[in-house]
């Protein structure tokens, strides 16, 4: 698993958000502040296979740089979302 950083232009950010967003292996993909524009989250099954992503995105017109992150190890990963209610809607969702 990696985590990359991506630099884009800010007029294609959401064109190559859109366009990444549809790659094998891209598993989340956020717009962020800070240091970088985009940062996804990748699964491959091995390091060679996380060479071939990095190499389509490197390929993808309109960004400017990546910077991949390679995990080692993980110490917490959840999947799962609390169900209890928030206090701002003590009803559920907003407007119902």
């Amino acid at each position: 698993m990696a985590f990359v950083g991506i630099e884009t232009g800010a007029e294609l950010y959401r064109k190559v958000a859109e366009e990444i967003s549809r790659l094998d292996g891209l598993v989340e993909v956020y717009g962020t502040t800070g240091q970088f524009d985009l940062m996804t989250k990748i699964r491959a099954a091995s390091l060679d296979a996380l060479n071939e992503i990095l190499n389509k995105l490197r390929s993808v017109k309109g960004i400017d740089d990546i910077h991949p992150v390679t995990v080692l190890e993980t110490f917490k990963e959840e999947h799962t979302i609390s169900l209890e209610l928030h206090e701002d809607f003590p009803e559920g969702r907003a407007g119902e």
